[in-house]
């Protein structure tokens, strides 16, 4: 325990950072799409029988549970969603911290992580609260891949020696490294069977598709791929760890003998062939359960373009390639920061996407083609979340053809898996992990000659290297220009929270205008005007006692 308290640390400060920028940025009023949530659902919020629509799934669960503790205990206060999603921020470096453990990545390499984790490139999801439910998914997906990871155990070849300590040699195999992943093997059939749904039918909402795609394609992997070797002698688990690290490996269906000196899976090890399937199915139907949902559910974008995506494309080939490249970009830098800061020209914007993609072909070509992925596809499964979230962006966004709109930082906690899997592939590649031009030990035998494939290896390390430096370096800037920026947000928030005191004496253009509700709609400020009716009839939000007295002393 005492060697996880420097993660528990890091993770703890990066909450407290968190908090520390909204309550320099967020000032607690509604506006944007909190107006469509309150005259939608708060004049009833405590009605259950709102939530028996087949759309349900799309409109993400967990937030009429949060809503009614909001209302009845706070008010509807916006900071207390902002509060929830700074805690989601930390679930996900909960998980890597996990991952880092269990892999004997030392503190070190962890806290490389946390300027991508806790990085502020994500700046408009976490001060809208109404995003705090996607920070909670990807928190949740990210402990879902490393019990996966550690469930599973190595796909293709051996783990690493873990490194034993201590008490760590008197039977307590679940805090040493791998032991994370034995602990998900005594229990992990359960937990990743249960987990799943929760993700899918409670918080992922439209993030599912690119969760569950993903999970399906690891499953199926594991399925096809992973093929039991017992060919080498080993000293039982029980000996060695004690009779509940053996009970552990049975919990996915394995035995004593498929486990090696160190407690790790052997070679090829999988659970039972039946235990894949059904774990799958965990994953498969809630994610067909949300499909069927969402065939009910009424798209409502406004400001998008009423055109087939084939017109659309054949008036300029070139834009699906300007918005996935211009999205890319944004894994360096946020948006503000190349247009606002650097003034960066479109094709800047697609050069440094086209450096980002590139790097992403690199640390997969070293997962799939060398030794990491036979250690562990963690990595390998967070950039395949990070691709396919800039697909689903594209797939749901293009519609408003803009090839700057996959740049919002609202997308940038969806691109953000894609970051940490790059930097997690240049970790495993530290010395001890993988030898660096050496030929790939899949394909190495007795007696045969080691076949020779140094090639562009070295030229994509490096280059995956080259690549996460600039993620860092990029991260920590738009951070410190963010923190920077906090200020200017809050009296913007405040200028919104004194429009709201008045709004009876305000006219709808100036409530369009300030609440920046659906500008483009000609009855934007007649909505504004309904939302700040029904908590001012109740009390809620601005119009609590507390927020009343508040105010009063910001208008002296």
């Amino acid at each position: 325990m005492k060697r996880f308290l420097p993660y528990i640390a890091l993770v703890a400060a990066g909450v407290v950072f968190c908090l520390l920028y909204v309550n320099r940025a967020v000032c607690d009023v509604v506006y944007t799409d909190y107006i469509r949530i309150v005259n939608t659902y708060l004049p009833d919020v405590f009605d259950l029988s709102g939530m028996a629509v087949p759309d349900i799934l799309t409109r993400v669960p967990a937030n009429y549970i949060a809503r009614m503790v909001n209302v009845g205990v706070f008010g509807y206060s916006t900071l207390f969603d902002v509060a929830l999603g700074a805690v989601g921020v930390g679930m996900g470096a909960w998980a890597l911290a996990l991952y880092c453990r269990r892999r004997g990545l030392g503190v070190g390499w962890f806290a490389l992580l946390m300027p991508v984790v806790f990085g502020l490139g994500k700046w408009e999801m976490m001060n809208n609260g109404t995003g705090w439910a996607h920070f909670w998914a990807m928190g949740l997906i990210y402990l879902y891949f490393e019990m996966m990871d550690g469930a599973v155990g190595s796909l293709l070849g051996p783990g690493p020696e873990p490194a034993m300590h201590g008490a760590d040699m008197q039977g307590r195999g679940r805090h040493m490294p791998g032991g994370a992943g034995l602990h998900a093997a005594r229990t992990g059939s359960v937990w990743l069977c249960l987990l799943a749904p929760v993700i899918t039918l409670l918080f992922a909402g439209p993030y599912c598709v690119a969760i569950s795609v993903v999970a399906l394609v690891g499953w199926g992997w594991v399925y096809l791929c992973g093929k039991p070797h017992r060919d080498r002698g080993c000293v039982p688990t029980h000996e060695r760890f004690g009779p509940h690290i053996a009970d552990g490996n049975r919990a996915m269906g394995s035995k004593v003998s498929d486990y090696d000196l160190a407690g790790s899976p052997k070679s090829g090890f999988v659970p039972s062939k039946g235990r894949v399937v059904c774990t799958a199915l965990c994953v498969a139907v809630p994610f067909a359960l949300y499909i069927w949902s969402n065939a009910y559910a009424v798209e409502d974008h406004a400001g998008a373009a009423d055109v087939a995506f084939g017109a659309a494309v054949r008036g300029d080939l070139l834009f699906p390639f300007r918005f996935l490249l211009k999205a890319l970009s944004t894994v360096l830098l946020g948006s503000e920061q190349l247009i606002g800061e650097f003034g960066m020209s479109g094709t800047g914007m697609c050069t440094l996407g086209l450096a980002v993609f590139l790097g992403y072909v690199a640390c997969l070509w070293i997962n799939v083609r060398q030794k990491p992925m036979q250690e562990t596809w963690f990595p390998t499964m967070l950039l395949l979340m990070g691709l396919a979230s800039h697909g689903l962006v594209f797939a749901s966004r293009w519609i408003f053809l803009s090839d700057t709109y996959g740049m919002s930082s609202r997308y940038a906690l969806q691109y953000q898996a894609g970051a940490l899997g790059m930097v997690l592939t240049v970790a495993s590649l530290r010395p001890g992990r993988a030898k660096w031009g050496a030929a790939n030990p899949r394909e190495e035998k007795p007696g045969e000659a080691k076949p020779n494939r140094r090639g562009l290896w070295p030229v994509a390390g490096i280059y995956a290297i080259t690549i996460c430096v600039f993620i860092l370096a990029g991260s920590l800037y738009t951070t410190a220009s963010e923190w920077r920026k906090a200020p200017y947000r809050k009296a913007y928030g405040e200028h919104i929270r004194e429009v709201a005191m008045v709004f009876d004496t305000v006219d709808d253009e100036t409530l369009r205008r300030t609440f920046d509700y659906r500008t483009q709609e000609a009855d934007s400020g007649a909505k504004v005007r309904s939302a700040l009716t029904i908590l001012k009839k109740h009390g809620w939000n601005v119009f609590r006692e507390d927020a009343l007295g508040h105010e009063s002393l910001i208008i002296r």
